[in-house]
């Protein structure tokens, strides 16, 4: 019976622990500007800073993940791309945008 118990909690913890990573949102929106001509971009979360951090294959492949996840929660066009300001860290001018069309393009 002792074991049973600890095999239920166990399962349990793992159950929530899963919920959480599955609808946990690692982004947040930012408007470009306050006016009614703004642009919203999506920003991800748990960005670093550190160079060393930044051009590593893990850090590198972690944003490529959330981009990917990202692209998959909505339906992004050309009206509403998905905008990220520099997902990757590597470049403060650059713009990540994705959308669909319905014309090849």
């Amino acid at each position: 019976m002792h074991k049973l118990k600890k095999l239920i909690l166990l399962i349990l913890s793992i159950s929530i622990a899963s919920l959480y990573l599955m609808f946990s949102n690692s982004t947040e929106i930012e408007a470009s500007s306050n006016d009614n001509n703004s642009i919203n971009y999506l920003k991800l979360k748990n960005k670093s800073t550190s160079l060393s951090t930044i051009y590593s294959e893990k850090y590198q492949t972690r944003i490529h993940n959330q981009i990917n996840k990202q692209k998959k929660l909505n339906n992004y066009t050309f009206q509403h791309p998905l905008l990220i300001r520099n997902p990757y860290g590597t470049n403060t001018t650059a713009v990540y945008m994705y959308f669909k069309t319905t014309e090849e393009l």
